[in-house]
């Protein structure tokens, strides 16, 4: 599998998890993509919603942070909220919608709060 963007750019991939239906990737510039499982043999995987980006960041405490690449990514067992760390070592979290229920609830957000700035 050769992952591809949209605009059909190579990027670099930083980690990759499993899910039930196909695979997360935390690439680089703290992208997230996820890609499902297809029946077709030419296609393995396809993009299941638009890309997430740890840009996309609730800061409530107006701090600037720029977005790094992600390092470690796991799961809830639900399959609705992955965690995330990055190369800032901030402890994130994003709600997902990988059934495409609501692909626009994917919002990032600090687990506790920013730290190790």
């Amino acid at each position: 599998m050769a992952p591809r963007t949209l605009k059909s750019k190579a990027f670099r991939i930083d980690c990759i998890i499993p899910y039930s239906r196909g695979l997360i990737l935390g690439c680089e510039k703290g992208k997230i993509y996820a890609y499902e499982r297809t029946p077709a043999e030419n296609v393995v995987y396809k993009l299941q919603q638009k890309r997430i980006s740890s840009k996309y960041r609730d800061q409530p405490r107006k701090i600037e942070i720029k977005k790094a690449a992600i390092t470690q990514m796991v799961l809830n067992s639900t399959e609705d909220v992955l965690y995330y760390i990055d190369r800032n070592n901030q402890l994130l979290k994003v709600s997902l919608a990988l059934d495409g229920t609501d692909p626009e609830s994917t919002v990032s957000e600090y687990v506790h709060g920013p730290f190790h700035h």
